[in-house]
């Protein structure tokens, strides 16, 4: 059943947006150890592999950076907000991306092991899905202060 909108300058209903789901399915090259919840340790290890990969001015920070409306990582990772939002005060927008760990999956994993990894994209950032692949990724984690043995190939 649709909920009234409480926005006014939403129609009758607030429609719902977009929504995605993609899965990379990925093989370990190392032995990986993750924490307990390892949304955390993907999280930062996308965050890093886009910001390696997309970043055309290499600033230390996205702060005041001219490009951010229309960066990748930006978008994904330190969501501007429009304009009408930065006029009402919002510094930043929630991130249009859910990962989807499963609780249930195994912490360790040997070299060779296959294992999932489910991303929702949500509204614009659907269009920014092919800057995830798993070559991002994994350039990332060769590169980058990754978890131990995090790095991943296609599988």
């Amino acid at each position: 059943m649709d909920q009234p909108c409480r926005y006014q300058h939403a129609g009758p209903l607030c429609p719902s947006p977009p929504l995605a789901r993609f899965r990379f399915q990925l093989e370990a090259q190392d032995a990986i150890r993750l924490p307990d919840y390892a949304g955390s340790a993907w999280r930062g290890l996308l965050g890093h592999g886009l910001r390696r990969t997309a970043c055309v001015t290499r600033q230390p920070t996205c702060t005041g950076c001219l490009l951010a409306q229309n960066c990748v990582y930006s978008t994904l990772f330190e969501t501007p907000p429009a304009a009408a939002q930065a006029q009402g005060g919002y510094g930043a927008m929630p991130h249009p991306f859910v990962l989807d760990i499963d609780p249930a999956a195994p912490r360790t994993l040997a070299p060779g092991a296959p294992f999932d990894l489910t991303i929702h994209l949500i509204g614009a950032a659907i269009a920014q899905a092919p800057y995830l692949s798993t070559r991002s990724a994994s350039r990332a984690n060769r590169a980058s202060a990754a978890p131990a043995g995090a790095s991943a190939s296609p599988a």
